[in-house]
């Protein structure tokens, strides 16, 4: 298989790090620890539940504060399923969906039970043990084997007072990762650490269990203050303990990257690095940060999928120019600070902002500041969430990218055009650059985006760092010099956000090139970017590698390797162990762990065409082709599939086969341009020149700056127009000729 191919799989699955959390004692626990539990905890220096307290004993202190606490989501975020906790109607309720009939009742003695298809598809009763949130919506949770707790599908809406599904439309059946008794719905790796204080995950992946515990059965004050038994002691008379609480305000000093350190990793997209974390570490030692993936976002950086709200806080204005989010929320009610635009004309000046002269609307609704700058998504079925990069609305750019934009989420029976005119009409014909623009070129392959993108880049301090950094992940990996100088300077960058992005990008480089300037990033601050650095450097053989930075590089692939073995639920976290195997040329490790992802997610197409990827490599073509079969069969509509096995038919000049898939490649949304280069390249190996030459110039209306084809155009044009020249002059020869 081509070295094209290789590198195009890689950079299908390179960044989908799903990540869960870490190895533990060999031996399970039974369940997660209530609180009644652990307050009556002793003091263990190997506990790690030792020194957190509980905020019965801050309210002690902290009245007000836990009064405003109590009722909030944090407060409600889980609880054991009782009279109290549980919302929904479990009165011999059922819910008909996709053929599946569930069913709520209560058992005869009290337990709230709920029937519903198992992982083999056969219908079972469960008994609801735990309950998470409370509005606008409930989930339930019950015990499965292994430790596992598993949420359910079904749940509960506390506006419309009824039951519903919450992927009724994607309807994953039994045995698939996010059909509820799949991975992708077990609490102990994807919510736990969120929905309670101080969560130990402890996955052990040698006996596929959990042994997760945690201090409290909810969000509590020492989720984001970090443990408090030393301030305790500290206020109560021994002042030689020192009171190493978090402190989060400004008046203690607080930074705006330090209450991010607390309010990120719950309210962010990311994978976690160990099986716990440490409350006084930076988001990044802890947690490695999805950047602004296009497909996850709009391809502007808007939400998209369910992204949560750090991802886009850091593409604004306002995480640039230094506010936090108790700016404008209240960090122990959760709510904003003042009701209507006052939250906003805090910093705002109402005569200027507040205004029919800017909003152009007069109704109080519809001028509100978040409904034009704030625009939302519903996820889960109800619960809406407000976009936080807080952009000045772009309908110009919708009509060229269809990106969503604020008037049209509102006017739904208006055109793109109608809103851009609406714009133009009230704000003048100009609009203000936005680093979106540079990203939705470099996302659409527009000639000269490239050099805008190197041009922004020199200038940080005039984008958002996540702008930057999903920027710079969108680089195309033909470097130039330029490029590459560029890349050195972002990787000394002050966010590890880019630098991380930077570290990313470095994979195509030459082994020369990644080791001059990634074998110092084995040293960075900040774990994640270490990780990422550890990674990118793997394909590299030790013997080949600095004896002065050996070191460095074992203690890079050690929190690696931790990091991964925490993942071993995770189809993501497999994968990603699996390529770093692949990479030291631990081949069988490899594929047995790409298998093991698939075990966990027999639909996870990344970890299987990493797999066929290797075969291939192997001279295994027979059974890569037989897993890119799979992968079509079960993702047809996926065009870089249909591509990966053209590539493998024409490489064995089955060209008939092969120009098949690319035509089906080619017809398909998110079409690469490689298909077009493969695709004509296979015409003309089986001599069909005018043929390939159509499908260049096809390629090259929706690729305009991909080089390649234009220079393939030109070759064939060329030889053309040199064959007509050839039969001109034959021609002119034969007239001149005197008759026989």
């Amino acid at each position: 298989m081509s070295k094209f191919f290789t590198s195009f799989t890689l950079s299908i699955i390179f960044f989908l790090f799903l990540s869960c959390d870490n190895k533990s004692n060999s031996k399970p626990s039974p369940a997660p620890k209530t609180q009644e539990q652990t307050s009556t905890q002793k003091s263990d220096s190997n506990d790690p539940h030792a020194n957190f307290v509980g905020a019965k004993t801050c309210a002690e202190c902290h009245q007000k504060e836990h009064e405003e606490w109590l009722g909030s989501d944090h407060e409600k975020a889980m609880a054991l399923a009782d009279e109290k906790t549980v919302l929904a109607n479990f009165d011999n309720q059922t819910l008909e969906v996709n053929g599946v009939t569930h069913r709520f009742y209560r058992a005869e003695n009290g337990d709230f039970m709920v029937e519903t298809d198992n992982e083999k598809g056969e219908m079972v009763s469960y008994k609801v043990e735990y309950v998470l949130g409370h509005e606008p919506l409930q989930q339930y949770m019950v015990k499965m084997p292994g430790n596992r707790i598993q949420c359910l599908h079904t749940a509960w809406d506390t506006n419309k007072k009824e039951w519903y599904h919450l992927y009724k439309n994607e309807n994953p059946p039994a045995g698939d990762w996010l059909h509820w008794t799949g991975q992708g719905m077990t609490w102990n790796s994807q919510c736990a650490d969120c929905h309670t204080t101080n969560t130990q995950v402890n996955y052990d992946r040698a006996s596929n269990s959990f042994n997760t515990n945690y201090s409290e059965g909810f969000v509590s004050c020492e989720s984001c203050h970090g443990p408090g038994k030393n301030h305790v002691d500290h206020y109560k008379g021994d002042k030689s303990i020192v009171d190493d609480l978090i402190k989060l305000t400004k008046k203690s000093g607080t930074t705006q990257q330090e209450e991010l350190n607390r309010c990120a990793p719950c309210h962010g997209l990311r994978s976690r690095l160990d099986h716990a974390a440490n409350p006084h570490g930076a988001i990044g030692d802890n947690y490695a940060m999805n950047l602004a993936r296009n497909g996850q976002y709009q391809a502007d950086g808007q939400i998209l999928t369910e992204v949560f709200v750090y991802g886009s806080f850091t593409q604004s204005r306002h995480h640039r120019f230094g506010l936090r989010c108790s700016d404008c929320h209240n960090p122990h009610s959760g709510k904003t600070k003042f009701p209507g635009n006052k939250t906003c004309t805090q910093c705002h000046l109402p005569d200027q902002y507040d205004t029919p002269k800017h909003t152009f609307h007069t109704d109080a609704e519809d001028s509100k500041c978040i409904n034009c700058h704030m625009p939302g998504r519903f996820y889960m079925g109800v619960d809406f969430r407000h976009d936080h990069s807080f952009r000045i609305p772009r309908p110009d750019l919708s009509q060229r990218y269809n990106t969503s934009n604020a008037c049209n989420d509102c006017h739904t029976d208006r055109t793109f055009n109608w809103a851009a005119q609406a714009i133009e009409k009230n704000y003048g014909p100009t609009r203000k650059a936005h680093f979106s623009e540079v990203l939705l070129s470099l996302r659409n392959n527009e000639p000269g985006s490239v050099e805008r993108a190197l041009q922004l880049l020199k200038t940080p301090e005039l984008t958002p760092e996540m702008g930057r950094a999903a920027i710079l992940s969108e680089l195309p990996a033909t470097y130039s010099l330029e490029v590459v100088r560029l890349i050195e300077k972002q990787l000394t960058d002050p966010s590890d956000l880019v630098r991380y992005a930077a570290v990313e990008i470095c994979d195509p480089l030459s082994a020369a090139e990644k080791l001059r300037l990634l074998t110092p990033i084995l040293k960075d601050k900040i774990r994640s970017v270490r990780q990422e650095a550890a990674f990118v450097l793997s394909s590299i053989a030790d013997a080949d590698f600095p004896s002065k930075d050996r070191n460095a590089r074992k203690k890079a692939e050690d929190e690696f390797i931790q990091a991964n073995e925490s993942t071993g639920d995770s189809p993501g976290g497999l994968l990603r162990y699996g390529i770093f195997n692949e990479r030291k040329g631990q081949q069988e490790e490899a594929l047995d762990l790409y298998r093991a992802s698939l075990k966990v997610d027999k639909l996870f197409h990344p970890a299987r065409s990493a797999m066929a990827t290797l075969y291939s490599r192997q001279g295994k073509n027979d059974l890569a082709e037989k897993e890119l079969r799979i992968i079509i069969s079960q993702y047809p509509q996926l065009a870089q599939f249909q591509y990966m096995i053209g590539q493998l038919l024409a490489e064995e000049a089955r060209y008939m086969e092969a120009q098949k898939h690319f035509a089906k490649a080619a017809q398909l949304p998110n079409c690469p341009p490689q298909v077009f280069r493969n695709w004509g390249l296979t015409m003309e190996k089986m001599g069909q020149h005018e043929q390939a030459l159509k499908i260049y110039h096809s390629g090259l209306r929706l690729y305009p700056g991909y080089g390649e084809l234009r220079a393939f155009v030109q070759r064939i044009e060329g030889a053309k127009q040199q064959q007509q020249e050839r039969e001109q002059r034959r021609q002119q020869q034969l007239q001149q000729q005197p008759p026989q």
